[in-house]
């Protein structure tokens, strides 16, 4: 098993990039690590059915985050897959040449998580984190109540993730090996979402650029509000009664695949001149 469980994003001021993320997605906060301020961080943690958004902000000068901010601005900073057998992933990996930057675990309420990130230096786009959770559907990087506050009036899942690249087919070659899934016409595919690999053009270089969140009211999603538009890459209108959810079984790559994933609703992770600007198209509409 391989599959999509987190994204976290860095912004330079959390508040008002939260206060869009609930307005605008429909979620609440589902937990705060009192323990991240130790490090000179603030975050916010936003489920997405069983899957998680963060958002990471500096508090203090001089933090990992900080320095990303000031060399590429806000946006998408780690991508954290599940996996249920780590210690098969940690020997893969390190056969591989892979260095592993850091390991941890805990375990508290009956429940266990234990993940290992790569080093950014030989994975790139974003930093990447394997992980298993006992029992599977616990995610204790969240807490252990953090389902309690999973929200699904907006959006229900991400179903995509675009890393941007001056060279896309090298770095999905890299992701190839760190996640041992081949790559199809640019699209590795997990269990339950895709990572695709597209050329940067914003002059930002490589990193985490946009995902797509499967949107379950396309009502709401329509509306035009300050700080939203158009990705450029508008989602296909769902027919009624249809929140235009990606097929799971869809061959990477394919017709099938690329027009399933224009059916979800597109959430632009990064803007370099004003912020952790959020984008999402729906129906062809600028929203």
């Amino acid at each position: 098993m391989l599959r999509l469980r987190q994204i976290a994003l860095v912004a330079s001021e959390l508040r008002s990039v939260e206060r869009e993320i609930c307005e605008q997605l429909g979620l609440e906060v589902c937990y705060r690590d009192p323990g991240l301020s130790h490090f000179g961080l603030r975050h916010g943690l936003y489920a997405i059915g069983d899957q998680l958004l963060e958002v990471v902000a500096p508090k203090l000068p001089g933090t990992t985050a900080g320095r990303f901010i000031e060399r590429r601005g806000d946006g998408g900073y780690m991508v954290l897959l599940q996996t249920d057998d780590l210690m098969r992933e940690k020997a893969r990996v390190a056969d591989n040449g892979l260095r592993i930057v850091h390991d941890g675990r805990e375990e508290k309420h009956g429940a266990s998580i234990h993940g290992i990130h790569l080093h950014p230096k030989d994975v790139g786009g974003a930093i990447l984190s394997l992980d298993q959770a006992e029992p599977p559907e616990s995610w204790l990087w969240a807490g252990h109540d953090w389902a309690y506050h999973s929200l699904s009036n907006v959006v229900t899942r991400i179903v995509a993730i675009d890393i941007q690249a001056d060279d896309p087919d090298a770095m999905a070659a890299r992701w190839a090996q760190a996640t041992d899934n081949p790559v199809r016409e640019g699209v590795i595919q997990l269990d339950d979402a895709q990572i695709r690999f597209i050329e940067a053009k914003d002059g930002r270089g490589d990193g985490l650029s946009a995902a797509d969140l499967h949107a379950t009211d396309r009502r709401r999603a329509g509306r035009r509000r300050r700080g939203w538009r158009g990705s450029g890459r508008a989602a296909r209108r769902p027919g009624r009664g249809s929140a235009g959810r990606a097929r799971a079984g869809a061959r990477p790559g394919s017709d099938r695949a690329r027009r399933a994933s224009r059916r979800s609703a597109r959430c632009r992770a990064c803007a370099p001149a004003d912020g952790a600007r959020l984008r999402r198209a729906q129906g062809g509409r600028e929203v």
